[in-house]
């Protein structure tokens, strides 16, 4: 499946993409992406930069999910491990 970002931008509603936020992080499966493609599309930074941006996006929602789930905040009951993130292979 070869989705867009800057598509999705134009045709979905604010609850739509956090609809697909929520699908990716409830992904079991490792999940591969195409960074150069994500990069361009969210800004046109480095796809090195910003597959580190994600991989410290996955990190702090790890490190906070014992915290957040014990406290009893369990958000709609949507907590999840985030994927594990490996690039496409060009």
């Amino acid at each position: 499946m070869d989705l867009s970002f800057t598509v999705a931008k134009k045709h979905c509603s604010p609850q739509d993409i956090e609809r697909l936020a929520c699908a990716y992080l409830a992904s079991t499966a490792t999940v591969n992406f195409d960074a150069e493609k994500a990069a361009k599309e969210f800004g046109g930074g480095n796809a090195a930069s910003f597959k580190r941006q994600i991989w410290v996006i996955t990190k702090k929602i790890k490190d906070n999910k014992d915290d957040d789930t014990s406290s009893g905040d369990f958000g709609g009951g949507h907590h999840h491990e985030p994927p594990n993130m490996t690039p496409k292979a060009k």
